[in-house]
């Protein structure tokens, strides 16, 4: 996600040349290094200055960038992988070229290709459009035939999806997923996102009776507090309470551990509560029977344990928010990042890292999720 179209943010300007990944031909249609022809002019993606085209016997294939222009090698990376994800999609409706997938992975392990759903038929570039009272810009959409969009595609160079805009995007039930740059060069027609929302969470056949099975608990306990098992926006679970002991659900949104408000209409049992130790006044899960609040703290405890002690498989929406929220990659190589970080007993943002967990939930979680299809 970048702030501006040309993906900076400031001012920040080339005085050096640099490499860009593609160029763009005469009829404005990429051109990777390898397959330009030297007679033909190429112009960089981001701000349109003519590029060096370069190679030889010692030095490989590549277009050189002037300096001074005020364009940057990020600036000219992302333009590129914007309109790569843009060429694929355009390609696959014509019948030209494969479906572009969307690869995850299961918290059990399992990898999956989910290819783009139907009822896409056509592609934007800087796809402005109103969510709640906010103008927001996408990267790329892809619509429907009236001009709905099906999913946007955000593009990571140096700066993510702000919590503003992902809260804004899940109040309208928006589906959106982050790619990052350097993944969409590599590979422009698998798409492995390093962030989502409101997308439809990876089902694997050996998992799906296990977590229907807790999520049928977790709506038996949502309906004896009087709240909602799976609100729009949420990924709910549910906790043994600390003080009472009773199983009550436990919210989370996104934004939650920065202290953005919840997405409306917000459940009885998330409510604006005073915390010493925060020295602040944020929205916080309470007790569906005791009232107790839930600090933020014990909320991210009680995430933390549910990925690392909970008997596999994992909630899918639960280890997504939580990959989320520790910043880094989805799938295996993340949980290998995370366990490392477990190794070295930096958990949680305590007074003392070193501290052992109070408690640990293991096999009591249940968890659900309410996240529109794409």
């Amino acid at each position: 996600m970048n702030e501006t179209s040309d993906g900076e943010t400031g001012p920040r300007l080339a005085s050096a040349g640099f490499r860009v990944p593609f160029g763009l031909d005469p009829s404005g249609a990429l051109a990777a290094p390898e397959q330009a022809v030297r007679s033909e002019r190429y112009v960089c993606p981001a701000c349109g200055d003519r590029l060096t085209y370069r190679a030889g016997q010692i030095i490989s294939a590549n277009f050189a960038h002037r300096g001074g222009t005020g364009c940057t090698a990020e600036s000219a990376l992302h333009a590129a992988a914007k309109l790569l994800v843009a060429e694929s999609v355009r390609a696959w409706l014509a019948g030209s070229g494969p479906r572009p997938v969307v690869r995850r992975s299961c918290s059990c392990g399992l990898i999956k290709d989910d290819p783009i759903r139907g009822g896409v038929v056509g592609v934007t570039l800087e796809h402005r459009l109103r969510a709640g009272d906010n103008d927001l810009v996408a990267d790329v959409a892809l619509l429907d035939a009236a001009g709905g969009i099906r999913l946007l595609v955000e593009i990571l160079v140096g700066h993510e999806v702000d919590p503003d805009k992902r809260k804004a995007l899940a109040a309208e039930s928006i589906p959106w997923i982050e790619l990052e740059a350097e993944t969409v060069v590599d590979e422009a027609v698998v798409w492995k996102p390093r962030a989502t929302g409101n997308v439809r969470a990876i089902e694997c056949r050996d998992c799906k009776p296990i977590l229907e099975a807790r999520a049928a608990k977790l709506r038996l306990i949502a309906r004896r507090a009087n709240v909602p098992a799976s609100p729009t926006g949420y990924v709910v679970t549910a906790y043994p309470c600390y003080r009472c002991h009773a199983d009550t659900p436990l919210y989370f949104w996104e934004g939650m551990f920065v202290y953005s408000d919840p997405p409306k209409p917000v459940p009885a049992t998330v409510q604006m509560r005073d915390s010493r130790a925060a020295n602040r006044r944020y929205y916080a899960n309470t007790c569906g029977f005791c009232a107790v609040m839930i600090s933020q703290q014990y909320a991210a405890e009680y995430l933390w344990e549910a990925v690392f002690t909970t008997t596999p498989p994992v909630d899918p929406a639960l280890y997504k928010l939580f990959q989320e929220w520790q910043d880094v990659e989805p799938g295996p190589l993340g949980m290998t990042e995370l366990s490392r970080r477990v190794g070295q007993r930096n958990r949680l943002s305590r007074a003392d890292p070193a501290d052992a967990p109070k408690k640990s939930f293991a096999d009591q979680w249940t968890t659900s999720y309410a996240m529109p299809k794409i």
